[in-house]
C-alpha cells in the first residue's frame, strides 16, 4: 500500500463564502469531492455570510464540508477571514460558490505554487459561453476576472481563483474586512509589493457563470464604490501602488481590445453582438463612475462624522 508524500501534496485548506446561492453551492461542492488532489490532504470550509435562502440547508448535507457562519458582516471578505481564522491548512485555496473548480484545480495550483517557488497562485477564470449568450455575458467573459493579465501587468489576483500559503497571510493578516468589492486586489497588491511571489497557474482551473446585464450592473455599481473605500484604504496604510490606479477601463472600452481578447478566448460573434458588446462596456463604465461618486460622497460623510466642528 503506497503512502502519500505530504511534502508534495500539503495539506490544504479550500475556503468559499457563500450568500444566497444554494442553486449554485452544491455544484461546487461537488466539483471539489471530485479533485484528483488526495482528499485527505484538504479541508472544504464553507462560510455562510447570512444567507436568507436554503443555502446553510444545502451545505449542511454534505458532511465532509466544515460550515461556519459570518453574520455579524455582511461581505465576502469578512466571510473569507472567518474561514481563515478556522483553517488548518498550509496552503489557503479560495473560489466562489458560483464557481466549478476542474477536477485538477488544486494538484495544479499547488504544482504551480512548488515548481514555480511562488509564494501566490492566481489561476484561470473559464467562462462556458454559447452562441445564445447575450452581449452583457460576452463582456463579463472578456473583462472581468482575466487573471493572467492581472498578475503579469498589475500584480493582483482574484479570490474566484487563487491560492496563498498560509505564511503570506500570517505575515500581511486577512482581507480588509468591511470592504464589499476589490479586498482581493487590495491583498494581493500588498503581498507583492512586500515582495511575495505571484505567479499565474494557467493549468489551475475554476469555471464561472457569466453575469446578464442586470447583475453585471450591480457588479459594476458596487465595485465604483469599493474603488474609493480601496484607494482610502491603501492611502491611510501608504501601500498605493501602480495596481491600485485606474487605467485599465480605458482598455475594456477599446473595441480593438475587445477584438483581440475574443481572438485569445475563441468566441465568435457577429458584428451586432460585438457593437452590443462595445455598448455593454460603455454602460459599465457609466455605472462604475456612478458607484466612485456614491463612494467618495460617503467617504466625505464618515470624515465628517468622524470629525465633527
Amino acid at each position: 500500500m503506497s503512502t502519500i508524500d505530504n511534502s508534495t501534496h500539503p495539506f490544504v485548506s479550500v475556503i468559499i463564502p457563500v450568500y444566497n446561492d444554494a442553486k449554485r453551492i452544491g455544484l461546487c461542492i461537488e466539483a471539489l469531492l471530485r479533485q484528483s488532489y488526495p482528499r485527505e490532504r484538504f479541508e472544504i470550509i464553507v462560510v455562510d455570510n447570512g444567507s436568507k435562502d436554503s443555502t446553510h440547508q444545502v451545505v449542511s448535507g454534505y458532511p465532509a464540508v466544515t460550515l461556519l457562519v459570518e453574520n455579524e458582516v455582511q461581505g465576502s471578505y469578512a466571510a473569507r477571514n472567518k474561514g481563515i481564522e478556522n483553517a488548518s491548512g498550509e496552503i489557503i485555496a479560495f473560489t466562489d460558490g458560483d464557481c466549478v473548480p476542474q477536477t485538477k484545480w488544486l494538484d495544479s495550483g499547488v504544482a504551480a505554487l512548488q515548481l514555480k517557488q511562488a509564494d501566490l497562485v492566481g489561476g484561470r477564470v473559464k467562462f462556458p459561453l454559447n452562441p445564445g449568450s447575450s452581449a452583457a455575458e460576452y463582456y463579463d467573459a472578456l473583462c472581468n476576472i482575466r487573471i493572467k493579465d492581472n498578475v503579469e501587468t498589475r500584480g493582483v489576483a482574484f479570490t474566484a481563483n487563487l491560492l496563498v500559503h498560509k505564511s503570506v497571510i500570517d505575515n500581511l493578516g486577512g482581507f480588509p474586512h468591511h470592504i464589499q468589492s476589490g479586498g482581493d486586489v487590495y491583498f494581493t497588491s500588498r503581498a507583492t509589493s512586500a515582495g511575495h511571489k505571484l505567479v499565474y497557474g494557467g493549468d489551475a482551473i475554476v469555471e464561472h457563470p457569466a453575469r446578464n446585464l442586470r447583475a453585471l450592473v450591480r457588479k459594476s455599481l458596487r465595485i465604483g464604490r469599493g474603488k474609493m473605500s480601496i484607494l482610502d484604504k491603501a492611502q491611510r496604510d501608504k501601500t498605493m501602488n501602480r495596481a491600485l490606479r485606474p487605467g485599465r477601463f480605458l482598455t475594456d472600452l477599446n473595441p480593438f481590445n475587445l477584438r483581440r481578447r475574443l481572438i485569445e478566448d475563441e468566441f465568435k460573434v457577429g458584428p451586432i453582438k460585438f457593437l452590443g458588446i462595445v455598448g455593454v462596456a460603455y454602460l459599465v463604465l457609466l455605472v462604475m463612475c456612478a458607484g466612485a461618486v456614491i463612494g467618495l460622497c460617503q467617504r466625505g460623510r464618515f470624515s465628517r462624522d468622524k470629525n465633527p466642528e
